[in-house]
This record gives C-alpha cells, structure tokens and sequence, in this order.
C-alpha cells in the first residue's frame, strides 16, 4: 500500500543509525522505567502485536522498493536486517509503534527530556521509510496502532490495585 511517487524516495543508508536505534531504545527502557510502568510498557507492547496481527493477515503488504544489496559503510547492518526482517507485513509499521511506545512511556516516567524523545522518534518514522523498510502510510498507521493500544490498556484493561 504506498503511492507510485513514493518509489522516487531516496535510499539514505546513514539512516540505518536511526532505525536501529530502537534496539538501544528496547535496552534503555530496562533502566528508564519504574517496575510498574515496565509492567504497564510490556503488556501495552504485547496488545498492540496482538491488534496488528489480524491487519497483517487480511491486508498483507509487500515492499515497493526493491532491496539495495550493497551498503558501503553500513553493509553488516543491513545483513542483519535482511536475515531477520522480511519485506511484508508493513503496515502498521511495528518499529514505529514499538519507537513510540518506548518513548512515550519513558516520557510519563521520567517528566523530562521530550524534546529529545520527540526528535528521536520523528527520525525513527523517517527512518524507517528512508532505509527503504517502509512506505509513508505505515508510518501513521504505526502511530495510531501505538496510541491506542495505550488507550485501551489504561482505559479498559489495566485493572488498579
């Protein structure tokens, strides 16, 4: 699912950086947040793959771009994401909804810092298309997946002591 004139995206490999910055992301989460929010974190992460999985099977996408296969300075990077993360499955992007529930949650724990997470997770969504991984409707299909599984999580699901 993407436009005919997104394909004229260009590829930018620097933004590699960016897009596995949700692996630090996953890692700093373990010290960021409370016992109780690490808590509330997984489950929401959990419901949200739980909300996706159906979207996958009735729309199943596959990548308009075609592969780059060599990556002068990024090029075990890119072996890695390519023997882990096939081209399908893209919309919701899980990287951006995964992005965004880190950062949000890191956010409501600590009360500081928002410029900072804001503008790490504007160049994870960017990333994610400029690494040729996504196209731009998965990016706010990401987002929205993200924000309301922590909705319903607080809203309906998450049961106070």
């Amino acid at each position: 699912m993407y436009f005919d004139w997104e394909l004229s995206i260009p590829h930018y490999p620097l933004m590699m950086m960016f897009y596995r910055s949700l692996d630090l992301l996953l890692c700093l989460v373990l010290f960021a947040l409370s016992k109780e929010s690490m808590r509330d974190y997984a489950k929401t992460m959990i419901l949200s793959v739980l909300m996706a999985a159906p979207i996958f099977l009735i729309f199943p996408a596959q990548l308009g771009f075609p592969r780059p296969v060599h990556h002068e300075h990024f090029q075990f990077l890119y072996d890695v994401l390519y023997t882990i993360d096939k081209p399908h499955n893209l919309l919701p992007s899980m990287h951006v909804t995964y992005a965004a529930l880190g950062l949000w949650f890191i956010y409501k724990d600590l009360k500081k810092h928002v410029y900072l997470l804001s503008t790490w997770l504007i160049l994870v969504c960017a990333s994610v298309v400029l690494v040729h991984q996504h196209h731009i409707l998965d990016i706010p299909a990401g987002i929205i997946l993200a924000l309301l599984a922590y909705k319903i999580y607080f809203r309906y699901l998450k049961k106070e002591s």
